[in-house]
């Protein structure tokens, strides 16, 4: 093959070589640039329930890893008890939390209206414990009227988490608690103790 002829096939080949090294470079620059190698976002997602007002609003907010998100809800219904979840963690209805992942956060209203188990525990009787049924009914959620499953009646109120009841036709026993745990203490014929709730429906 005369040498000129083989130079060109060289040049050619160079040529080729070259054309694809650039080809590949401007490929990498826009990958690269495609890439968000920076801090990254998460989303807030929040539920606010009928009767919640307060920020952030509904609807999914984007935050830049270790954020401080602050927060601040409160009840329409004046008296009502108020809760609010990030993920599985209850806050109170105030406050402020740092993003590391995203998260769910809800605020709503504590209804204690429907069924509990409620287990009594006298004070002077380590064992002495009594189980039975309760159920609260009204016409909203700061108080109404209760029945048992024994038939005996009374009254309540559940105001900024305090809650009372007491009845009318058992003797003169009353109970006092918080709503964020259905616990309390209770008093009746000239007895004390404890008492926890759990809700069947």
């Amino acid at each position: 093959m005369p040498e000129k002829e083989k130079k060109l096939k060289r040049y050619n080949l160079k040529k080729i070589l070259y054309t694809a090294g650039l080809g590949l470079l401007l490929l990498s620059f826009i990958v690269v640039a495609g890439c968000d190698f920076g801090i990254p976002d998460y989303t807030l997602f929040v539920t606010l329930d009928e009767g919640i007002e307060g920020n952030p609003g509904q609807g999914e907010h984007v935050y830049e890893d270790l954020s401080t998100v602050s927060y601040s809800y409160r009840p329409i219904l004046e008296g009502s008890t108020l809760e609010v979840y990030l993920n599985e963690l209850r806050l109170s209805g105030e406050g402020s939390f740092t993003m590391y992942n995203s998260a769910t956060l809800r605020a709503g209203i504590i209804d204690i209206r429907g069924t509990w188990n409620i287990q009594m525990q006298w004070s002077l009787a380590a064992e002495a414990t009594f189980d039975y049924e309760i159920t609260f009914t009204g016409p909203d959620l700061l108080g109404g009227t209760f029945t048992d499953n024994r038939g005996f009646h009374g009254t309540w109120t559940g105001l900024n988490n305090a809650l009372y009841f007491q009845y009318t036709d058992w003797s003169d026993f009353s109970y006092s608690g918080t709503i964020y745990g259905m616990t309390g203490s209770f008093a009746g014929e000239g007895s004390t103790g404890s008492f926890t709730m759990t809700r069947i429906n």
